[in-house]
């Protein structure tokens, strides 16, 4: 008993500078950006890794006013916004068929969802560009939206899928027992039951959309269109750096990701072990 009690508690141990050392990989950084954006230019050289001197929030409606960082806002809002929904319709409604309807080539369809997951957009890029320009869709918010939501249902199906398959098919039997049909045991039953996965759902496809780059700097060709990775991008490509007012900026596009991971944290972690346990 006290040898097995002494490899659980180095085991433990263990664990726990583990999860110290990723912790620290990963919170770090994020506050130390915060932090530098309260500095000066000169004081982010000087002293990077102490606390800044002042709290002066003067910089952060600079780095606003200065970036045109509004309409750059309202893009990103706009797209995610737009990818995420699309995300949730198609992807639920594909879930259900797939779960709970019974037809030829369901699990080929699960498959290639599967499958399309593994696809880079580096691969496709090129064809897509000439799909968009020859569909007038290049540099359109539209366009960008669906090329993202067309690389990012494949894994909402996946989730959704295992969340349904989960759910007692007892539950589909009764309800059409009691005259209702497919349709309606999907918006009043299924869909109330599903907040977790949708929660889930939600958060990695927001995050997707809000931090994509590639497609948005390559289908995008007016500024006025750009989203904020581009925007972020082109500030820290000239040549004189205010490292400053990027800091600032760079924090102000992070808040809207945080803030929707705590508003559907208590969702988060219930969706994503549902959603893997069964495909």
């Amino acid at each position: 008993m006290k040898k097995a009690s002494i490899k659980e508690w180095i085991f433990r141990l263990l664990a726990y500078l583990l999860i110290l050392i990723l912790l620290t990989v990963t919170v770090y950084p994020f506050i130390w950006m915060i932090l530098n954006s309260f500095k000066s230019n000169a004081e982010v050289f000087r002293t990077p890794l102490a606390l800044p001197k002042g709290w002066d929030l003067s910089v952060f409606k600079k780095a606003w006013n200065s970036y045109n960082l509004g309409r750059a806002y309202a893009n990103s809002l706009k797209i995610t916004a737009c990818v995420v929904l699309i995300n949730l319709v198609v992807s639920s409604l594909a879930a259900f068929a797939t779960s709970t309807l019974h037809f030829a080539g369901r699990k080929g369809f699960l498959l290639f969802c599967i499958g399309c997951q593994v696809v880079s957009g580096q691969v496709l890029l090129t064809p897509l560009f000439k799909l968009l320009v020859d569909t007038s869709l290049y540099s359109t918010h539209l366009g960008l939206i669906l090329v993202m939501s067309a690389f990012s249902i494949p894994l909402s199906v996946y989730l959704f899928h295992g969340f349904f398959s989960d759910l007692p098919r007892e539950l589909y039997e009764s309800a059409t027992i009691d005259s209702c049909n497919s349709f309606q045991y999907l918006i009043h039953i299924l869909l109330p039951l599903s907040k977790p996965i949708m929660s889930t759902v939600a958060i990695f496809q927001a995050m997707f959309a809000w931090n994509e780059f590639l497609f948005s700097m390559t289908f995008l060709k007016s500024e006025k269109l750009w989203s904020l990775q581009p925007l972020i991008n082109n500030l820290f490509s000239g040549k004189r750096q205010s490292y400053d007012m990027q800091f600032a900026a760079l924090s102000i596009t992070v808040i809207p990701i945080v803030l929707l991971y705590f508003a559907l944290q208590k969702y988060f972690i219930k969706g994503m072990t549902a959603g893997a346990v069964k495909g």
